[in-house]
């Protein structure tokens, strides 16, 4: 799958105010609509790949995912395949409990029932859909499934990642393992190539480190076609935080070299392949520094046989010292790179 890049803010944009309905989603977050002109440059700077988020929820009727939208989301899979990339597509931001609403799924056992029963209806959908697809087509299962609006425990919970005694996390993180057997065994069962097809599987919030904790359970699959998904946005002071650090460091050196080195060592040297799902580093104004970092980062990711997924949210421009998720990489209408030196880094660092 070689290197890819994220399709982000797009089929995954979601607006439930109701403000953007159907296929007007897709540009509700700031994006313009995408065209194979769009698939087209991203297969020219050299990716392999290419993740398409979707979220479903809004394009549900009656539990039947909406036919106009899901034509679209084959509409850009096939300009995908058409360039010969690999084209991973999943449940995105289908996870929310605002306000005190439900929908989508949640992982807690107030909504575990609806959760399974949600995430199976989508899947069947969508691997009946597509399930003469040829294995270049790849299904994620979840996107960063996770507890929201309590700051204790959906990032970042350490009672449970450092103590093991957060017993709300380790309810999420079980239901995380029962949601990724649904799902699996739901595309399994779809008919088709589904079978054999490649799944790819995150741990709570797509984190690494929930992905170490022996808590965190790969499904078990005949076809031996399962696949970790995690999320790195690594060491998080200098590629997340803001304003962080802008300098890339020999202490953040050490950070990604302990995290590729522990998921080579747990997953791939246990025959379960690791998909870096997305990554980037926010602009902080310091492109020689975040072109050192992505030059480690590949290698890195490279060596230990991973393919890295770049986060493209198009925004780009920096103001003052606010460097909140500025992970834009593609202009997206005039269909040119941002910092052609960072592309081009991510194309010569990957052997």
């Amino acid at each position: 799958m070689g290197a890819g890049w994220n399709l982000g803010n797009t089929l995954d944009a979601c607006d439930d105010s109701g403000a953007h309905k159907g296929l007007e989603t897709e540009t509700s977050w700031g994006m313009p609509k995408t065209t194979k002109q769009t698939i087209d440059t991203v297969a020219a700077a050299g990716f392999k790949s290419i993740r398409i988020p979707v979220s479903w929820h809004n394009h549900l009727t009656n539990g039947k995912i909406d036919a106009d939208w899901i034509a679209r989301v084959k509409e850009i899979v096939d300009w995908a395949l058409e360039d010969n990339l690999y084209v991973v597509i999943n449940i995105h931001h289908d996870t929310w409990n605002a306000s005190g609403n439900f929908w989508g799924y949640y992982p807690d056992n107030a909504h575990k029932k609806e959760s399974i029963e949600y995430v199976k209806n989508i899947w069947q959908q969508v691997a009946k859909y597509f399930s003469s697809y040829d294995q270049r087509l790849i299904f994620e299962t979840l996107n960063e499934p996770r507890l929201r609006n309590n700051t204790k425990h959906e990032w970042w919970c350490g009672d449970y990642l450092q103590k093991n005694n957060c017993s709300k996390c380790s309810e999420a993180v079980q239901i995380v393992n029962e949601l990724n057997k649904t799902a699996l065994e739901t595309i399994r069962a779809a008919g088709g190539k589904n079978s054999s097809r490649l799944v790819i599987v995150p741990s709570y919030v797509a984190s690494p480190d929930y992905a170490f904790k022996d808590s965190f359970k790969v499904p078990s699959d005949a076809a031996k076609m399962i696949a970790l998904s995690t999320h790195m946005y690594t060491p998080n002071a200098f590629a997340m935080a803001s304003p962080g650090d802008k300098a890339f460091s020999e202490t953040h050196k050490s950070d990604l070299t302990y995290y590729f080195n522990t998921l080579n060592s747990k997953f791939v040297e246990n025959d379960v392949p690791v998909f870096i799902g997305e990554y980037g580093a926010t602009n902080k104004d310091n492109k020689a520094e975040r072109i050192k970092w992505v030059k480690f980062f590949i290698e890195n990711a490279s060596k230990n046989g991973m393919s890295p997924c770049l986060w493209d949210n198009n925004n780009y421009a920096v103001s003052g010292n606010d460097y909140e998720e500025k992970f834009g990489y593609l202009n997206r209408k005039m269909l040119e790179w941002y910092d052609n030196d960072f592309i081009d880094a991510i194309m010569a660092s990957f052997k």
